[in-house]
């Protein structure tokens, strides 16, 4: 339990310093190509993403950008959640889903209330009070939503640990 409480206090930093959470993220890189040899406009938004996390799954799908990546709420209890996120393509508005809950594989609410767990029963994550449900109505851009989404795991597991989900 105390290295769950770490990994969250751990992730409460990320947040408030906008850090990689479970690698660095890399350095500023060369400058990027403007005109007409510029890269892929979703090349922001997975630039983003490789930087959190290179071993995430990345594809454009239906003018979205998408990752799946599979992040564990602490190396101790090694429970793994499947995380996926559905961004603009150049990664300034993004949600996330939790599409595999170690807890219940079938059920991310684990039957827990939506204000108790932050998830909903489709596996869409709660990450504030002014959350959306598509990318074009969020407020976070793709970076915040993966280290909140992150913090979120933690915290359900901490949830269902203790049966208090924590506020960061």
């Amino acid at each position: 339990m105390s290295e769950l409480l770490d990994r969250l206090r751990q992730l409460i930093n990320d947040l408030n310093d906008g850090a990689g959470g479970q690698t660095d993220p890399a350095p500023g890189g060369p400058p990027r190509p403007v005109g007409p040899n510029a890269p892929p406009p979703a090349s922001e938004a997975m630039r983003v993403m490789r930087e959190l996390n290179p071993n995430a799954f990345m594809a454009v799908d239906g003018g979205h950008f998408v990752a799946i990546e599979d992040a564990w709420d602490c190396r101790e209890d090694g429970r793994l959640f499947r995380l996926e996120y559905v961004a603009t393509l150049d990664g300034r508005k993004a949600v996330a889903f939790c599409r595999s809950n170690p807890w219940n594989r079938d059920n991310p609410q684990n039957g827990h209330a939506i204000t108790r767990c932050h998830v909903f029963a489709d596996g869409l994550i709660c990450l504030g009070s002014d959350h959306a449900r598509t990318p074009a109505d969020s407020p976070r851009d793709l970076r915040d939503t993966v280290l909140r989404a992150r913090f979120w795991a933690t915290a359900f597991s901490v949830l269902e640990e203790t049966g208090t989900f924590p506020s960061p």
